[in-house]
């Protein structure tokens, strides 16, 4: 499977997270959605995890126009899995 090329401050750290949900499943398609998150990041000049709180996901979700509430929810959990596994592994509180 080709590698997602990630480019903000968590770029290890997705890529890393990703590299585990494929561990763990053949396949795993969120790599959009974080690629996303991970431009809106770069753009945005984020420049260390503390930066990242409630508001600026909130705004990244917002800046994400979708169709549908299952697409919004789609996002929604493909970032909060992320930071629930950067809990999991101490990369945050």
């Amino acid at each position: 499977m080709k590698p997602i090329l990630f480019e903000s401050l968590l770029a290890p750290f997705i890529n890393t997270f990703v590299q585990y949900k494929r561990a763990l499943t053949r396949k795993y398609c969120a790599g959009v959605v974080l690629r996303m998150f991970d431009r809106y990041l770069r753009d945005h000049f984020v420049a260390d995890w503390a930066a990242i709180d409630g508001a600026l996901i909130d705004a990244f979700l917002q800046s994400c126009h979708r169709d549908s509430a299952a697409s919004y929810d789609h996002l929604l959990r493909v970032v909060s899995r992320f930071f629930t596994f950067a809990l999991m592994q101490e990369w945050i509180r």
